[in-house]
C-alpha cells in the first residue's frame, strides 16, 4: 500500500506526518515519533487545565490560498472545485465543517467546537486533504502568499468554562503571554509579514473589536477569538501553547488584563506588541523559558537550532518570489 507523506512541512517541527491511522483515500498517513509525543503532551496539558478548574473546546477557521488556476463558478454543475470539497467531506467523519469562498483565491474550511485533540486531529487532516484533493489548483497555507493580499489565518476560538475568576485569570495568562507563544502560532518567517500588517492583531489586547489580539464573542458566552495564527504553526504545539500560557495565569493569581474598547493612539502607546520578525519571536520565547515549557530541553535545542536557521534566510527586503520558493514545496 501507498504510503502519502503529510504535504506540508516534513521536518518534526511543522505538521506531523501522522495525526491519524487508516486508510485516507487511497493511502495511509503514518505514524512518527514526535507527533505521538505532540499527542501526547496535550493530553497532559488539558489534564493540567481541568485539575486547575478550566475546560476547553475549540473551533477554527483553516484558510489557504489557490495559487493556480481557479475555473468558473463553485456551483456550476461537475465544478473541480466543487468536487474537490465533496471529497474532502467524504474523508472526514465529522460533520459540523463548512466550506466557505473568502474572495478570487481565498477560500477556507470552518470547524465547530470539538475537545483539543480531536481538533488537532481535524485540522491536521484537514490539511492533508486539501493539499491533496486541490493538488491541480496549487494550494498553500502560506501566511502571505500575495503581498498585496490579506493572508491566510488560522482563526481559533476558545471556549472556556470555569468559575469566573479562575476564567478571568486564565484569559490574563493568554494574552500576556502572546509574545511568548508566538514562535509557536506564527512559526515561519513568512508570518510576519501578515502580522505585521494592519489586517492582523498584533497588539496585546483584550475586547470585542475586530482588532484586538484576544476578542471576546459577545454573543457567546466564554468565548474568545484568536485571529493572529496561522496555518505554518503545527496545530498540537500551537494548542498547547495557548492552553499552558492561560495555566500559567491561572497559577499567576496576581495578573488579569482589563478589557479595552478600542485601539487608539493614546491607547496603543502603552501596549505590548507581538515579535515583528521570526527570529524575535525566538528570542523572546527562548528567553522567557516558555520554548521549554511546551517542548521539553531535547526538542527546544532543535525546534531552536532549525528556526533560527530559517528565519536568517529572510530579512524585511525578501520578496512574494523568495517566500513562495521557499514555503510553497512545505505548506
Amino acid at each position: 500500500m501507498k504510503v502519502y507523506k503529510d504535504g506540508l512541512r516534513s521536518d518534526f517541527f511543522g505538521v506531523p506526518k501522522s495525526v491519524i491511522l487508516g486508510e485516507v483515500g487511497c493511502g495511509v498517513i503514518t505514524e512518527d515519533e514526535f507527533s505521538v509525543w505532540c499527542r501526547d503532551r496535550l493530553g497532559r496539558v488539558v489534564e493540567e487545565g481541568e485539575r486547575l478548574g478550566i475546560k476547553l473546546s475549540f473551533s477554527g477557521r483553516v484558510e489557504f490560498t489557490l495559487l493556480g488556476e481557479v475555473k468558473g463558478d463553485f456551483f456550476s454543475a461537475m465544478n473541480e472545485e466543487r468536487e474537490c470539497v465533496y471529497s474532502i467531506y467524504n474523508n472526514i467523519n465529522i460533520s459540523n465543517i463548512q466550506y466557505n469562498i473568502l474572495g478570487e483565491r481565498e477560500r477556507a474550511f470552518d470547524i465547530g467546537y470539538l475537545d483539543a485533540l480531536e481538533f488537532c486531529n481535524t485540522v491536521s487532516l484537514l490539511r492533508y486533504l486539501v493539499k491533496r484533493e486541490f493538488f491541480a489548483h496549487k494550494p498553500t497555507f502560506m501566511p502571505k502568499p500575495i503581498s498585496t493580499k490579506e493572508g491566510a489565518g488560522f482563526k481559533i476560538k476558545m471556549k472556556i468554562s470555569g468559575e469566573r475568576e479562575v476564567e478571568a485569570r486564565f484569559l490574563g495568562g493568554l494574552a500576556l503571554h502572546s509574545p511568548e507563544y508566538t514562535v509557536f502560532t506564527n512559526s515561519c518567517a513568512n508570518s510576519y509579514p501578515r502580522l505585521n500588517s494592519k489586517d492582523c492583531p498584533h497588539y496585546v489586547c483584550v475586547g470585542e473589536g475586530q482588532d484586538m489580539l484576544v476578542r471576546r464573542i459577545k454573543e457567546e458566552g466564554g468565548v474568545y477569538e484568536l485571529a493572529f495564527p496561522d496555518n505554518s504553526c503545527n496545530c498540537y504545539l500551537c494548542v498547547i501553547s495557548l492552553i499552558l500560557a492561560g495555566e500559567m495565569g491561572v497559577l499567576d493569581r496576581g495578573r488579569t488584563v482589563d478589557e479595552i474598547e478600542e485601539l487608539n493612539p493614546v491607547v496603543i502607546k502603552d501596549l505590548v506588541r507581538l515579535p515583528t520578525t521570526l527570529y524575535e519571536a525566538i528570542v523572546v520565547s527562548e528567553g522567557s523559558g516558555f520554548m521549554q515549557a511546551v517542548l521539553g530541553e531535547r526538542y527546544k535545542r532543535e525546534y531552536f537550532s532549525l528556526k533560527r536557521a530559517e528565519s536568517e534566510e529572510f530579512d524585511d527586503k525578501s520578496t512574494e518570489e523568495e517566500y513562495i520558493k521557499k514555503y510553497f514545496p512545505l505548506l
